[in-house]
């Protein structure tokens, strides 16, 4: 046996090129995906071609297992994963060889709440088969569980993974058979470091937040991700000492005390994200500088830049999310948190407070009013990567409404003739926050955009090579080196591209009428519409 969809391979031999340089062909063919279902046929049906590729392949091909409920996954078909378990946890040699090789492995669609107990899923005994081999993977490093039901066995045998290293839940929920003595026996596996919360909201009063308190060690931790204020709580709130923590992402900041506790006990943190803060009374009370001192990376919503900017070292720099103040406050903080007002801020204290940063900021994301009040200050003098937003439901400027194409091109004029000269920028972004709709037209008209680029926009920015317009449209300049040692020299125009993934925006906009009024540019629209774009030209 040598595996799920692995059958044995070719005796043909091969040239004597070195391992290395195979290995790198695969790497090109085949760039490693974050899921292994994206290149699993093609590196099953390398293994094929002889002994050696089977030999270079094995590690590549179990280092990302998947063990799916759902019958629609051809690309791992159920009966091969559960083959290769069930041979795992009988101890078949060539099993256990290829187990060695697993490094992060994904279940997913195992309810066994709704599918076992109601026999439309595998029965029981399948999936404690499943729980069972993560034991029996013995360099297994990365676990992700998403619409999963984490009964006893399974909290059981996570906690039993000494050498797991990233834990992921992504809308998971507890058995209703966990019972509160059973949780008390719980203890984080030791060496875990990075854990990521995603998605299903989790209720104050849920068992849940007990699980997670006892199997997450904060002391430990390096990385954090957290989508509940409430998971958040149950981790952190008892914590005493300092963490290990590296990076720091919440979506959201309920309480301003446990936020200062957190911060606090984490002198190491490089890295801090934070979306929207609800409500007012979740801001924290003012810093010191010794807190964070070695913040280099800050997203967060504008109320908390004056507590986290001065005197840190930052070199990126972002205003994301919102600060916020409910209109109903309810029992549970995370449904609360939903219904909110936008609180007013002034645009010009928070430029001032930006430029109060003990290090200069290279890359920068702050509406433009902001950028244009401030952007004399040295502190933006050395920025290579510059993300300026239209609008920010959090300032509110007077003289910014914009309702068709001819007064964007104003606006952008009039934003080009107030900037200073930026020759550091390489890499300009243009958005337009949730106002996104009044652009649309603009979006589909490529001859405007590349005549405001080379008019306008190249004035402030002489330098920026990449330009783009609501991760929608990215403009490139082209460059071609001359003589040898010589400078570099322009000898094309720019020219534009749609970002990958994104054709159904574009089918979006042709629904709601926009390209009537669309203006193509080097064939980039009718690369990606091809007909739809007909009746508009």
């Amino acid at each position: 046996m040598t595996g799920p969809n692995v059958m044995i391979c070719s005796k043909s031999s091969r040239t004597s090129i070195p391992t290395e340089i195979y290995l790198s062909i695969f790497d090109y063919v085949i760039p490693p995906p974050p899921i292994q279902a994206e290149h699993h046929i093609i590196h099953t049906n390398l293994c094929l071609v002889c002994r050696a590729f089977c030999q270079m392949l094995q590690p590549r091909i179990f280092r990302v297992m998947e063990f799916s409920n759902k019958k629609a996954n051809k690309l791992i078909p159920i009966k091969g994963s559960q083959a290769f378990c069930v041979a795992v946890t009988n101890g078949v040699t060539s099993a256990t060889s290829l187990a060695q090789h697993v490094i992060e492995c994904t279940l997913r669609d195992w309810n066994i709440t709704s599918s076992f107990h109601a026999g439309s899923g595998a029965p029981t005994c399948l999936w404690e088969a499943y729980s069972h081999t993560l034991t029996l993977l013995p360099n297994l490093r990365v676990l992700n569980m998403k619409d999963m039901c984490l009964d006893e066995t399974m909290l059981r045998d996570i906690c039993s993974l000494m050498g797991l290293q990233s834990l992921t839940l992504h809308s998971c929920i507890a058995a209703r058979g966990v019972k509160p003595d059973f949780i008390q026996t719980l203890g984080p596996p030791d060496n875990l470091q990075h854990f990521y919360y995603k998605g299903r909201v989790i209720l104050a009063h849920s068992i849940y937040l007990d699980i997670l308190h006892r199997i997450i060690n904060p002391a430990h931790l390096k990385t954090f991700h957290s989508a509940s204020w409430n998971v958040t709580t149950a981790i952190f709130s008892d914590f005493v000492g300092c963490s290990a923590l590296l990076e720091l992402n919440l979506d959201q900041a309920v309480h301003g005390i446990l936020l200062q506790k957190i911060l606090t006990q984490s002198p190491r943190l490089v890295t801090l994200t934070l979306g929207n803060i609800v409500p007012t009374a979740a801001l924290p009370p003012p810093l010191p500088t010794s807190c964070v001192p070695n913040l280099e990376n800050l997203i967060c919503p504008p109320s908390i830049l004056s507590g986290l900017v001065p005197g840190r070292p930052l070199r990126k720099l972002i205003i994301s999310g919102f600060s916020c103040s409910p209109r109903q406050v309810e029992n549970d903080l995370d449904v609360g948190a939903r219904v909110t007002q936008y609180l007013s801020l002034s645009g010009t204290d928070d430029m001032t407070i930006l430029a109060q940063s003990s290090a200069r900021i290279y890359t920068l994301r702050v509406p433009l009013q902001i950028f244009i009040a401030g952007v004399a200050s040295c502190h933006f003098s050395s920025l290579v990567q510059l993300h300026l937003d239209f609008y920010h439901e959090n300032y509110d400027f007077q003289g910014m409404t914009i309702t068709c194409k001819k007064e964007f091109e104003v606006a952008i004029r009039a934003m080009c003739r107030e900037i200073p000269l930026l020759s550091s920028l390489r890499t300009l972004t243009l958005s337009f926050g949730s106002r996104a709709p009044a652009f649309w037209p603009f979006l589909v008209d490529l001859v405007l955009q590349h005549r405001l680029i080379t008019s306008s926009l190249v004035n402030p920015f002489p330098n920026v090579t990449t330009i783009t317009f609501l991760t929608l449209i990215r403009w490139n300049k082209h460059y071609m080196k001359g003589m040898v040692n010589g400078p570099s020299e322009e000898v094309g125009p720019w020219s534009a591209e749609v970002l990958p993934g994104h054709y159904m925006v574009l089918m979006a906009l042709g629904a709601a009428g926009c390209l009537k009024d669309a203006h193509d540019y080097g064939g980039v629209l009718r690369a990606e519409l091809g007909a739809a774009l007909d009746p508009c030209e």
